[in-house]
């Protein structure tokens, strides 16, 4: 979580899109949610990118989904890759848990 808030443009996301508001990061508090492990960790490279976007399309329609039920979602997920709804269901039951509007 931390390197989300480090000063490396790249590597500082969380960052990036507070300054873009007009946000001091130092002067905000943090909660972080997170849901995991989703997938086994991959042993090769092939295998990683397939991992990779089957979570880009969960993280997509999460976002997604908070927008929707009126969240401020600061990042926009663009992957384009499907969707796969099994672990989705079980994602959005977690996280409707931390944010009762979704």
């Amino acid at each position: 979580m931390g390197q989300h808030l480090g000063t490396t443009k790249t590597s500082s996301m969380l960052r990036n899109h507070l300054d873009g508001r007009g946000v001091a990061p130092e002067q905000c508090s943090f909660r972080l949610v997170a849901r995991g492990p989703i997938l086994e960790e991959a042993d090769d490279r092939d295998t990683h990118y397939e991992r990779r976007d089957v979570i880009g399309a969960l993280e997509r329609k999460l976002a997604e989904s908070l927008l929707a039920a009126g969240y401020d979602v600061m990042n926009t997920v663009y992957c384009n890759k499907p969707l796969d709804e099994a672990p989705y269901d079980e994602i959005h039951e977690a996280f409707a848990a931390e944010f009762p509007a979704l």
